[in-house]
């Protein structure tokens, strides 16, 4: 879709779903529409506590826009004081699936997944 379009769209919604007045905001989600084609209306994006937040539906369109073949999430273990500048998760996505079945007592941290 076409960036200035989405951008128009997403500003109309975020002032009105969630009265997103702030120029910083406001900016913030001018960047996650321009960079990434991020839609609030295809639940791609939440605001909330003054913080844009992108949902695993994002995270999926942004994967499938590279043509990414898997995503990995790291679970922060510690507890931190939460900030605008702190994230939960470390995502990191793959475009080349390895060749090799990972050996998971390698990878103790790593939850199985059936």
């Amino acid at each position: 879709m076409n960036n200035s379009l989405t951008l128009r769209r997403n500003t109309r919604l975020a002032k009105r779903t969630w009265n997103v007045m702030s120029s910083e905001a406001l900016l913030r989600l001018k960047d996650l529409t321009i960079a990434y084609d991020l839609s609030i209306a295809a639940g791609h994006l939440l605001f909330l506590n003054n913080i844009w937040y992108v949902t695993h539906a994002g995270l999926l369109y942004i994967a499938a826009q590279r043509h990414c073949h898997g995503m990995h999430v790291t679970p922060r273990r510690t507890a931190m004081p939460f900030s605008a500048s702190s994230t939960a998760t470390g995502p990191a996505m793959r475009k080349k699936v390895s060749r090799e079945t990972p050996d998971p007592r390698l990878e103790p941290d790593r939850p199985d997944v059936h």
